[in-house]
């Protein structure tokens, strides 16, 4: 079990305040996670592939199809050879 002592060093190392209530709990929770990583280390990982999620993910893609879109919502008015649109900002 991890001591009362590391538990405060791991502490000042961190800048966490812990209550002196407190202490005992994290002593306890800190020597079970220590305590299953000692057991994670003992297993066989050879044969295992690596991977960077747990989950099998696919993107959900959509074909790319070329369109012409002309503005036409858009559109108020042609002037010359330019097109007058609609104002889509406001004025701050």
């Amino acid at each position: 079990m991890i001591e009362k002592q590391e538990v405060l060093k791991i502490a000042e190392l961190s800048k966490l305040k812990i209550e002196e209530s407190k202490i005992d709990k994290i002593q306890k929770d800190l020597s079970q996670i220590l305590e299953y990583v000692s057991d994670l280390k003992k297993l066989d990982t050879d044969n295992i592939p690596e991977m960077s999620h747990s989950v099998t993910i696919k993107n959900v893609e959509r074909e790319d199809i070329p369109s012409k879109y002309n503005g036409d919502n858009l559109i108020e008015e042609k002037q010359d050879e330019y097109l007058v649109v609609k104002k889509i900002l406001k004025d701050e």
